[in-house]
């Protein structure tokens, strides 16, 4: 492989992280609806719905591990990524036996916030 088409690809993946982000920032409701939302309700694109978290713990995980970004995202939120591998995706950590409330959703906002200007920083330096 060149080191051109390695390097296209690379700025690939990080467009590829960055339209994800913003998809998860922008597209998913924030507000915290009276019944609980599954995967397959009708309108499933709420933040509060555990899926979401774990979409965005899928992005944080290939986000610290892609060389063009691992050391930025720690440098910009690495006390975040502490708390929310802690708090939300550690097997045990209880989040999963729990109903989501405001603040995590702002917690995980406030995460992809810095994500994302980490990301865009990398796709258009």
């Amino acid at each position: 492989m060149s080191i051109e088409k390695k390097i296209l690809g690379e700025d690939l993946l990080v467009e590829k992280f960055t339209k994800t982000a913003r998809r998860l920032r922008y597209d998913f409701v924030d507000e915290l609806p009276p019944d609980v939302v599954h995967s397959n309700s009708e309108n499933a694109l709420f933040k509060c719905r555990h899926g979401w978290f774990q979409a965005v713990s899928s992005l944080l995980s290939a986000v610290c591990r892609h060389p063009a970004t691992r050391n930025k995202v720690h440098e910009v939120a690495g006390d975040e990524i502490t708390v929310f591998r802690r708090d939300y995706s550690a097997p045990g950590c209880g989040f999963k036996n729990r109903l989501t409330t405001a603040s995590d959703i702002a917690f995980c906002n406030s995460l992809l916030d810095k994500m994302l200007k980490v990301l865009e920083e990398e796709v258009s330096p």
